[in-house]
Parts: structure tokens; sequence; C-alpha cells
């Protein structure tokens, strides 16, 4: 099974059945998470990358000074940083401020000190982007779910699900356990797209896949989070992409794991922490072949006839022609 990934992608598809999915017209993430020093009669400036017209930047501003709180905060665009910009003048932290951009282009955020005779202000700026899509990365985003689809329910016999990617307040994804709906928050998809992890997207549409894929076809442990974990690492080496499964590795290890262990003790939960969960799909990737070869077993039965077929003539290292050719005269 062969994951595409144009500008941006996320796994959807149905070739017998027409899968039902919806890209939200505009994207909701963190842009800008920054803690800077700025001298007196100085100002710092901070990309903020090329957005598109009607796009909304979202800036709070706080200091971390004990007595001056004051400080001076604007969006400009690049080519016009003087005269075109908006903002909050010597405001006291903490304050914020919504900025929509009047044409498509770059644009940055200043913070100015540059009134101040004496003292660093210590700035921690945080900018949250609203971004329209244009309609180049719209059609390239529903054309990579197009090309995908065909993909994955011409692999597997299930039901219809919707698969949507839109924004939730959250750096999150999650499936509905109850019709197999599955949401990638623009807010999680967005930072890893922006940090290049392109095997953590994949990984966590195929953890989220797993809980789907189980639930729908009544098989156990769907709602096992390391089940589900394993699930997602297999469908890599089901692609020919289990490096990237490194990428997923290192967004679990970036998380912390303290802080995730003291809410596990006060609140209860069921995921394990990311430090375990990174640990776990690295044990898979030191010796994948019996994991494999568990999940093959249990997944072959589901596999739509043409799935089977291309097993069994191309099966490949970790593929089982026996099992697929008995599976395949078992169902007809």
């Amino acid at each position: 099974m062969r994951l595409i990934i144009l500008i941006f992608s996320i796994i959807l598809s149905n070739n017998f059945l027409k899968a039902d999915y919806f890209v939200a017209d505009v994207m909701r993430y963190q842009i800008l998470k920054n803690y800077s020093e700025t001298k007196p009669k100085h100002y710092s400036t901070f990309n903020l990358g090329t957005i598109t017209k009607d796009s909304v930047y979202q800036v709070t501003i706080n200091t971390s000074n004990k007595v001056y709180k004051d400080i001076s905060a604007y969006i400009c665009p690049l080519n016009n940083p003087v005269n075109g910009c908006y903002g909050i003048t010597k405001g006291v932290a903490p304050y914020n401020f919504n900025y929509t951009a009047s044409v498509n282009g770059s644009y940055i955020l200043k913070i100015d000190n540059s009134y101040s005779t004496f003292i660093t202000k210590k700035v921690i700026a945080n900018v949250v982007v609203n971004e329209v899509l244009d309609i180049n990365k719209k059609q390239a985003l529903i054309q990579s779910f197009k090309q995908a689809s065909d993909d994955l329910f011409s692999t597997f016999d299930i039901p219809e699900f919707k698969i949507s990617l839109k924004p939730c307040g959250q750096e999150n994804a999650f499936s509905q356990r109850s019709n197999g709906n599955i949401t990638m928050c623009s807010e999680l998809f967005m930072k890893l797209i922006m940090e290049n992890k392109i095997g953590a997207v994949n990984g966590i549409f195929y953890h989220e896949l797993g809980h789907s894929l189980l639930g729908l076809l009544g098989l156990p442990n769907y709602n096992n989070e390391k089940t589900v974990d394993e699930f997602g690492v297999v469908m890599l080496y089901w692609d020919g992409i289990q490096e990237q499964a490194r990428d997923w590795i290192s967004y679990f290890q970036e998380a912390d794991s303290y802080k995730q262990a003291q809410n596990l003790i006060k609140n209860g939960g069921a995921h394990p922490l990311s430090i375990q969960r990174a640990r776990h799909i690295d044990q898979i990737l030191r010796s994948p072949t019996d994991t494999i070869a568990r999940w093959n077993k249990l997944l072959y039965p589901h596999l739509t006839n043409k799935k089977l077929l291309d097993i069994i003539s191309r099966p490949g290292k970790y593929g089982n022609k026996k099992l697929a050719a008995d599976t395949l005269a078992s169902k007809n």
C-alpha cells in the first residue's frame, strides 16, 4: 500500500465505495512560539512566512520582566516594515491582537523596544495563523486525497467512513469508534508539515486508522493504544516506507513525558507515555518480522481480492504469498 504525499497529505480513500472526506477552507496552526530578549533602543523581527490575503494572525505577547512589562509588538508586511504595521504600542503584557492580511505576501512580527532607555525586555511571543487556503494549495491537498483514496479502500474490505482535515483548537487527531470517522486537526498536521516530519503524519494517521479499522471489523483491542501503534508501524512496512517511523519516534521523544505522567497519576487515561510509545515503535523496527507476520495473519482475511492478488504476485520481503493464496481460495 503506497501512501501518496504531495504538498500536504493524509490518507483517505475508496475504490469500490466513494469515500467521504472534508478539507476545510481555513487551516489553523501555530506559526511562532518564541522567547527573546530585546535590548533598549532596539527591535527584533521574526519571519512569519508567506500568507494568503484575508488570513488572520492571532498574536499573544507576554513578558517575564518583574516590573517593566510594557513592550510594543506589530505585524508588518515584509515589503513595508515601517508604515504597513499594525499592533500595540507600549502595551502592558500580557495582551493580544489580531491582524488580517490585506494582500498575499510575506509578513513579520516586530518586537519594538526602541523607546526604552535602559531596560531589556524579555518577551514571549505566540502567533497562531488562520490561513485561508489559496486555490492551488487546496486543490493539491484534495488531489492528494483522491490519489491516496483508491489505495486504502482497494486494500481493505471496510465500510465507508469520513476523513476530515480541519481546525480543532488543539494539536490532535482522533477517530470515532461508532462509525470510523477520522479527524486530523490542522494544528497538528501543519505543525508536523512545517517540521518536515512527514513520517509522523503518516504514523499518526495509521494509528487512528487502526482504531477505525479494528473497530469496524469487530477485531480485538481496537481501543488499545499500543495495539494500534503496532498497526501503524506495520502499515508503514506494507507501504515500504518504514524508515518514516523515525519521524514518529522523534515526535514522541519531543513530548513532555514527565508532564504526561503527572497528568496520568492525577486524572488517569488510556494513552501510554510518549517515551514508552517511542521505545515500543523502536523495538518493532529493530525486529519487525514476528510483529508483521502476526498482523498479516489477522488482516489478510479482511483484504480485497485485488490486494490478495497483488501480494501473491509481489509479496515483497514481509508479504506471505501462501497465506494470501489460501485466504483468496477460502473467500471464493
